[in-house]
This record gives C-alpha cells, sequence and structure tokens, in this order.
C-alpha cells in the first residue's frame, strides 16, 4: 500500500505531541506492514531520520519557499497526485483539498479545542481551521481521533455518522518506564532540580490552565516547588504575568523544552504530575506519567478520566478549591501515592504504540472500525 503522509508537524527540530505522534507512528507502520510505502510531504526537509528505508522524503523545492500549510495545499497535493496513492492521511487536522477520488483520504483529529475552545487556539492555526478544517472533514472517506470521548465530540459538533469516526488511543514509549534512583538523581541535578518537586508537563499556553496551579501553590505555603517541561507557546507572557502576581515564581522552575531523556528522569522524580488542563484530545503526559511511575493528579475534564482510568486522582476541572484539596491529600500521605503509583504502571501497560499503528493501518486499507487500544 503506496501512503502519502502531510509531514508539516515534522519540521519542527523539537517536536511536540503531534510530531511525537507522527514520528512514532511512521516507524510503527513500517513494522506492522512490510508492503507499506510511506511517502512524506513537506515545505521543507525533515530535521529526523527514519529507521525504515520504505519511508520517502517528497520534499518541495529549495529554491522556492512558502509556509508548510499552503505549500502542502498547491505544491505538495500536486506532488500527492502524481505519486499514485493508495492512501492519503493527514495527521494533523488538515488534508490537501482536490486529491484524486481514486486515493482513500483518512483525517486524524486530535482534539476540538478550534470548537470547543476558540479563545484558547493561536490566531495562525485559528485561521487555517477555518479555511481548511470543514473541508477536510467533508473530503475525508474516514475520520481518526486519539479517544472516545473526542469522538463523542466530533460526533456531535461535527454532525458526522459514527461510523465515520474510529477512536484509537495512542502508545507510549518503551523508554518512559521506571529507572534507577542513582541516574534519575544525577539528571535531575544537572537540570537544577531538588529532591521533592511537583511536575506538570506541556507547552505554556492558555488551554494548559497553569495559572489554577500558581494559585494552588499560593494557598498552600508548604507545597514542594514546581518545575513545568514545555516551551513557551501562545500568550506565554500573560500566564508569566500571572505567576509573579501570585508571588510564587520563586517556587516554579520553567525548564522550557527538555530532551526525552531529561523528561524521563523528570517523571521518576516527581512526587506528583499535575495536569490542570482545561481540554485535552488524550492527554500524552498524563500516560507518560504513569508509566515511569508518577502518581498523577488531573482536572475531570475531557478524555483525561478515559486515559488515566481509575489509576489517577481528579480534582474538578477549573476549580482551585477542589485542586487545593487534592493536592493537600496526595501530599500528606505517601501511601495513597503508592496506591497511585503502582495503579497507574499496571494502566499504563494497556496502551502500546503498535497496537495504535496496527488499528490506524486497519482505517487505511478501510477494514472497518478497530477497538480502541484499552479499556475505558
Amino acid at each position: 500500500m503506496r501512503i502519502g503522509v502531510d509531514a508539516v508537524a515534522l519540521l519542527d527540530a523539537r517536536p511536540t505531541g503531534i510530531g511525537w505522534y507522527v514520528n512514532r507512528m511512521l516507524n510503527e507502520f513500517c513494522r506492522a506492514d512490510p508492503a507499506a510505502q510511506l511517502n512524506l510531504y513537506a515545505a521543507r526537509p525533515l530535521p529526523i531520520r527514519f529507521e525504515c528505508d520504505r519511508i520517502r522524503e517528497r520534499i518541495g523545492s529549495r529554491n522556492l519557499w512558502l509556509p508548510a500549510i499552503p505549500w502542502m495545499q498547491t505544491l505538495g497535493r500536486r506532488l500527492a497526485i502524481r505519486d499514485g496513492l493508495d492512501c492519503f492521511w493527514g495527521p494533523a487536522h488538515i488534508l490537501p483539498v482536490g486529491l484524486s477520488k481514486h486515493v482513500r483520504t483518512v483525517l486524524t483529529i486530535h482534539d476540538l479545542v478550534y470548537k470547543l475552545l476558540p479563545r484558547h487556539m493561536e490566531r495562525r492555526n485559528a485561521f487555517f481551521h477555518r479555511c481548511l478544517f470543514a473541508q477536510s472533514v467533508r473530503q475525508a472517506n474516514a475520520i481518526i481521533t486519539d479517544s472516545q470521548r473526542t469522538k463523542q465530540d466530533i460526533i456531535e459538533h461535527l454532525h458526522l455518522e459514527p461510523a465515520k469516526v474510529t477512536a484509537v488511543h495512542l502508545g507510549v514509549d518503551e523508554a518512559f518506564r521506571p529507572l534507577d534512583r542513582d541516574a534519575v538523581r544525577s539528571r535531575l541535578d544537572a537540570l537544577g532540580i531538588p529532591a521533592d518537586y511537583l511536575l506538570a508537563v506541556g507547552t505554556l499556553e492558555p488551554r494548559k490552565n497553569y495559572p489554577l496551579l500558581f494559585q494552588a501553590l499560593a494557598r498552600i505555603p508548604d507545597c514542594p516547588p514546581l518545575a513545568i517541561a514545555g516551551g513557551r507557546g501562545w500568550k506565554y507572557r500573560i500566564i508569566l504575568q500571572q505567576l509573579e502576581r501570585l508571588g510564587v515564581q520563586s517556587r516554579v522552575r520553567l525548564l522550557d523544552y527538555v530532551s526525552n531523556e531529561d523528561l524521563v528522569a523528570l517523571y521518576n522524580g516527581a512526587l506528583l504530575l499535575v495536569q490542570p488542563s482545561l481540554y485535552e484530545g488524550f492527554g500524552l503526559p498524563v500516560l507518560q506519567a504513569m508509566a515511569c511511575g508518577a502518581p498523577v493528579l488531573a482536572s475531570n475534564t475531557s478524555s483525561l478520566p478515559e486515559v488515566g482510568g481509575d489509576a489517577v486522582a481528579y480534582f474538578e476541572s477549573g476549580s482551585a478549591d477542589s485542586l487545593v484539596a487534592e493536592l493537600q491529600r496526595l501530599l500528606n500521605s505517601e501511601a495513597r501515592r503508592q496506591a497511585f503509583r503502582q495503579a497507574g504502571l499496571q494502566r499504563a501497560g494497556e496502551f502500546n504504540w503498535s497496537r495504535t499503528a496496527r488499528a490506524t493501518l486497519a482505517v487505511f486499507r478501510g477494514n472497518g472500525q478497530a477497538p480502541p487500544t484499552a479499556d475505558c
């Protein structure tokens, strides 16, 4: 099967959620289907290399510069038509408009921020969604999403038939696992991280709801410091202003983007991962933290309870009172944290990328809906 892939999410040398997802899926496709040929379409050379020799880059001219999305809608689309594909996959909410009707088109929608929280989407992304998202949804033969909750949101808000949408849970890399304490401490010392700390993972942007966590810190004077692993995103300055206004900046360490190895160490050493998001299509940090043996406290919104199941502690989304109460319960009870630690390790074992890839390939082939990768 000749599969075309919109590789715009791979152009960032420091990939985050969707970039990690696409990168891992491509290598898993090669393992799962020895006959798969994968063409990656991108406006510029990709900063990563792949294990599989059946992955081929189809790159724009070095002499003609276009932004990634307009390039995919014009020159990239022409290349894809010329390549005689069997299937084209848009892994990041958008398809090239006007592909041949003989090519099966599959669109992955990770979340519905565009519809449900439009104020929390960066303006450039919102512009391209307004121009291309609805057309991509209509053009797609099938839609994949990361959770049953997001599937229901898509069916309700985009008015689609349930048979068109398949929920396929994400996986967790083997690198995310419990590590030797001495090795973890060595990495944390290099990062300047103390023995006891809370961890939050994700880009500094409004949807992650970090100010709620800052409020909780301000109300718990003896709370351990907070480390945040994530780059500075849209409206990050407003978040930093709120941090200063609450007077807790000395108790928050902003680590920016960290390497995969440092992220694994941070999960391993944390007293807790706290995920205060207003909305998540899946919530990969929750899964990664559980796989590393870190207890997790998450908001009880969107797909987070689906990913964490009974292995995660929850607080009422948007409620500082609820967050403070649950934080104090966990910080005051090592036994409670240990119970969530063990439950999380068991829960994380239900998710793997190989199963995700096989279920996704089944949608590419039109083999019908695949089951989710973990019990909801």
